[in-house]
Parts: C-alpha cells; sequence; structure tokens
C-alpha cells in the first residue's frame, strides 16, 4: 500500500470496529517474522534500561529518541508489507532518515508532558495547603474539599495526556512517510485523532486489556505487545491517512 503514504493523503473517519482490524492486522503482519520484531523490543527494552540509568541525561534523551525508534519500526513494518524480510539494521533507520523532525516531535511530546506535570504539581500543592488551611479551621469538611480539588487534578491530567497522546499517535509516521514537517505532523495527528474518537478509544481499551495481560508473563509479554504497539501504529496510519 505504497499509495497511501502519499505526501497528499489526508486523513479520514473510520469506524470504531476499526480498531479491532488494526489489532488483527498487526497480528498477522507481527507473525511474518516473529523472531526478528522479539529481538527488536528485547534491543529497545536494553536500550531504553541503559539509556534512563544515566542521571538526568537518560530522563531527557529517552523521550527525544522513542519517536526516532518508532520511525525505524515503521520503515520496517512498511518494508515487510511489501514483501521483504526486515533486517536488525532497520531498527535502526530512523537515525539515518528523518533524525532531526523525530527529535523535534519526541521534544514536542517531552515538553508537553513537562507542562501537564506542572499544572497538576501546582494544582495538587495548593489543594493541599488549602486543605490543610481549611482541615484546621473546619475539621475534616476542608480535608475533604482538598481531596475533591486533588481528583480534579488527577483527572485533568489524565485528559491532558490523552490530548497528547492523540497529538502524537501519527506523528512519526506523517514525518517518515509524509515529510510533514514535525508541528505540522503533530497538528495533523491530533486533528485525525478528533475525528477518529470512537476507534481510538476502543484501541486504548484493547491496547489496556493486553498490557495487562502482559504484566501477567512477568513482563515478557511485553517481547510481543511492543511490536505489534508499533505495527498497530503503521496499519491504523494506512487506514485512517489513506488516499481517497
Amino acid at each position: 500500500m505504497d499509495e497511501l503514504t502519499s505526501s497528499t493523503a489526508q486523513s479520514r473517519t473510520v469506524g470504531a470496529g476499526h480498531a479491532v482490524d488494526w489489532w488483527k492486522q498487526a497480528w498477522a503482519l507481527f507473525m511474518r517474522a516473529p523472531g526478528m520484531w522479539v529481538v527488536y523490543a528485547i534491543i529497545f527494552i536494553i536500550a531504553a534500561l541503559l539509556i534512563g540509568s544515566i542521571p538526568l541525561l537518560g530522563q531527557v534523551a529517552l523521550p527525544l529518541l522513542i519517536p526516532v525508534v518508532f520511525g525505524g519500526w515503521l520503515l520496517a513494518a512498511r518494508k515487510l508489507e511489501s514483501g521483504e524480510k526486515p533486517a536488525v539494521g532497520d531498527l535502526f533507520s530512523g537515525f539515518d532518515q528523518h533524525l532531526t523532525p523525530l527529535l523535534v516531535v519526541g521534544a514536542i511530546n517531552m515538553g508537553a508532558s513537562i507542562v501537564v506535570a506542572i499544572v497538576a504539581a501546582v494544582v495538587g500543592t495548593g489543594a493541599m495547603f488549602g486543605g490543610m488551611a481549611s482541615g484546621m479551621a473546619e475539621s475534616g469538611a476542608g480535608m475533604m474539599a482538598a481531596a475533591g480539588v486533588g481528583m480534579i487534578a488527577m483527572l485533568l491530567m489524565f485528559v491532558m495526556f490523552v490530548l497528547i497522546g492523540m497529538a502524537m499517535w501519527f506523528a512519526p509516521a506523517l514525518v517518515v512517510f509524509q515529510q510533514r514537517p514535525p508541528v505540522e505532523a503533530v497538528k495533523a495527528s491530533f486533528a485525525a485523532a478528533m475525528k477518529n474518537i470512537p476507534a481510538l478509544a476502543l484501541f486504548s481499551v484493547i491496547n489496556l486489556l493486553a498490557a495487562a495481560l502482559a504484566m501477567l508473563t512477568f513482563g515478557l509479554g511485553w517481547l510481543v505487545l511492543l511490536p505489534i504497539l508499533a505495527l498497530t501504529m503503521w496499519v491504523s496510519y494506512q487506514d485512517i491517512f489513506a488516499a481517497p
């Protein structure tokens, strides 16, 4: 489906049931080269642990590099679907191609996440001190009010992270396959997600269930789930950004 990677492709609206199709298609692609996809997952996990263990630098580098890695996974998925076998080196193809724009996508994601964390911290701290002051004056009533504000802060943080996820989901594919500038790719991803909330909501529910199952296997299930998530990114991109 190389025509779907045309730079003129625009997003379209699909039904909620397409989310199930994304998982089915991703699983079918995974089973065409399961060993290689598991190797990708092992390399990714080891690299993430090593980078993340570096004080300060690791916390900055990891979110910047994740879109670059996913760019390589997306290119490997397209290669597999075209009938070729992906190689280990394909995992790093995002570093050879589109490195700078993918790093910018990672920077946007990191910046937005920092803003969310700051907002949540400010609201939560305000609720805590307000509750302490009210609690001293009005006993338990003030503390309950503070707890309510804290719950609102958590809900706000959750909603904001969902919005960030919507803006990021298609962005690497739009950079890699449509050569869109990073900011434009993020905007286009968010717009496409807004048009397909039912499908993405169902996809997220399935993802949560799959993640829970992966954890029940002492985390080993992530060796399968991680590449399948990358493959669902590829197939959902093709579906929603299909040429009319």
